[in-house]
């Protein structure tokens, strides 16, 4: 029995000992599988980073950024706040005009864009929309119905500033038109076909810079080329960047394209209407021609060894230019010994001096180099 009972005795501490170690074993693989290896964390949390995202796509929430607060979830760039914003200083402008007629007068109605650029009742417009009017009214977004006085024009750029009376009136910022980029969001407002209703709202991008044209009312140089839809009415509104300043004046469309509509580059513009509101008009020297510029293209097709420079393109029979020499066809490249790149360079030069200065200027007739001293005179206002 003693032999018996000892076995026993062993027999039990072997399976004690046994069920000790199956226990450890256990606990260890539990303790390994409850701690995912660092890899499988960062999946982990990515993977739940993702869930978050797509479920605030589901639910339409964004997390915005401050790069992003002026997008939608497309992408896209949020147009409502800021024309609710911009067009309370967005005007339209009505004129009557006297035509004579063969057996009798008559007035004929007109309509455009202005807006406000000063509080104290200052309205800046293009000049052809109240060019030759006998009555202008300017209505505002507050309701109220204006007499507006034509203060001050520019014929070269086509701007005009009205005066009416009132004050404390929402205006629009001039913002920077040289910090423009092709590609940029531009936003037109403007009376569009004198439709009721309020403004029209157009977003297209820019298209182009530094654009030159002929219209009906001119040549115009340092055009933003925009492919925001511009209509009869909308000459004189602004055109604006996704701050809500204003960085264009709108102005043209080309009859001839689709989608291309232009406008007077802020920068232009701007001391354009300090001089009118302080002047009536913007001072300027005359050198007496037109111009385009000289292309690349066109100089390889004329064989020229020069690739920069304007071409006079309109020359009177009388004026400075012509009683210096410079014939309609001659090709400008330097205005006192200062290179001439294009018309926009021209214009800035030409313009930064005075009636009366005795000027330089340098161009190729047939190839060939000459100078001629003109005597700048004074371009009517």
């Amino acid at each position: 029995m003693k032999i018996s009972n000892s076995i026993f005795d062993n027999l039990t501490k072997v399976r004690l000992g046994f069920v000790i170690v199956s226990f450890y074993l256990l606990l260890s693989c539990s303790l390994s599988e409850a701690k995912p290896p660092e890899s499988d964390v960062s999946n982990s949390n990515e993977n739940s980073q993702a869930s978050i995202n797509e479920r605030n796509l589901v639910s339409g929430v964004v997390e915005t950024s401050p790069e992003t607060s002026n997008q939608n979830s497309t992408g896209l760039p949020q147009i409502a706040d800021i024309v609710d914003k911009a067009k309370l200083g967005v005007a339209t402008i009505s004129t009557t005009s006297l035509v004579k007629g063969y057996f009798y007068n008559f007035e004929d109605q007109g309509n455009g864009s202005g807006f406000v650029v000063r509080p104290d009742g200052y309205i800046a417009t293009n000049y052809h929309v109240v060019k030759g009017a006998s009555e202008i009214k300017v209505y505002l977004p507050n309701g109220e119905t204006y007499d507006a006085e034509l203060i001050g024009r520019d014929t070269v750029t086509d701007l005009a500033i009205l005066k009416i009376q009132a004050e404390n009136l929402e205006y629009l910022p001039i913002g920077n038109s040289e910090s423009l980029r092709v590609g940029d969001w531009v936003i037109a407002i403007g009376n569009a076909l004198a439709l009721k209703g309020g403004p029209t709202v157009t977003i297209g991008i820019v298209s182009a810079l530094g654009r030159t044209i002929r219209s009906e009312e001119g040549d115009f140089y340092d055009l933003i080329q925009t492919d925001a839809a511009i209509n009869e009415g909308n000459s004189g509104g602004p055109l604006l960047n996704l701050s809500g300043e204003v960085i264009g004046i709108n102005q043209a469309i080309l009859r001839q394209g689709r989608s291309l509509s232009f406008a007077v580059s802020a920068n232009v513009a701007s001391p354009i209407f300090d001089g009118l509101m302080t002047n009536g008009c913007v001072k300027r020297p005359l050198m007496g021609f037109a111009s385009v510029d000289l292309t690349p293209a066109v100089a390889n097709d004329l064989g020229l060894s020069v690739k920069e420079g304007i071409i006079v393109s309109y020359m009177p029979s009388a004026g400075p230019a012509y009683d210096a020499g410079i014939r309609l066809g001659d090709i400008i490249i330097e205005i006192n010994q200062s290179s001439v790149a294009d018309v926009k360079d021209w214009l800035n030069k030409l313009w930064s001096l005075k009636s009366g200065d005795e000027t330089i200027v340098t161009y190729i007739r047939e190839d060939k180099s000459y100078q001629a001293t003109v005597v700048l005179g004074s371009r009517p206002c």
